[in-house]
């Protein structure tokens, strides 16, 4: 950015003022002002988890700095079993579209790994009952 000409200010704007639809300056929280011709500020994302503290999930700082997020796997399992997580909670930078999208994917994984349990518990009694069988019959 500083190679471009382009100004990192690394301070907290508590306003923006401007003329016609047009920004012109921001104020910093120390009464500071500074022209501007534009503005990029980064945003601050946060997982809100708190509601699940009570079974140990916490949210996760975010390595691009950009907030905080569920940690999960590839297919939306978190650390917590039986817990999953989907959309901007493990991907803050997820707009709308791809939240929802990511939501969709790992409803499928929850419901394939719902009928994976009950398969296992299926087979399990299955072989149980074959056992039975054949300890009837000797």
């Amino acid at each position: 950015l500083e190679a471009r000409g382009i100004g990192v200010v690394p301070q907290e704007i508590i306003a923006v003022r401007g003329n016609d639809n047009h920004l012109t300056h921001v104020v910093f929280r120390d009464g500071g002002e500074r022209a501007v011709d534009a503005l990029v500020v980064m945003p601050h994302f946060a997982a809100g988890v708190e509601v699940l503290s009570g079974v140990g999930l916490e949210a996760t700082a975010h390595p691009s700095g950009i907030g905080t997020y569920v940690a999960t796997d590839e297919m939306g399992k978190t650390e917590i079993p039986g817990l999953w997580a989907a959309g901007n909670t493990r991907d803050p930078m997820a707009q709308v579209m791809m939240a929802a999208a990511d939501g969709l994917r790992v409803g499928a994984m929850v419901n394939a790994d719902l009928i994976q349990e009950e398969t296992d518990a299926a087979v399990a009694a299955l072989r149980a009952g074959a056992v039975a069988a054949v300890g009837q019959r000797s």
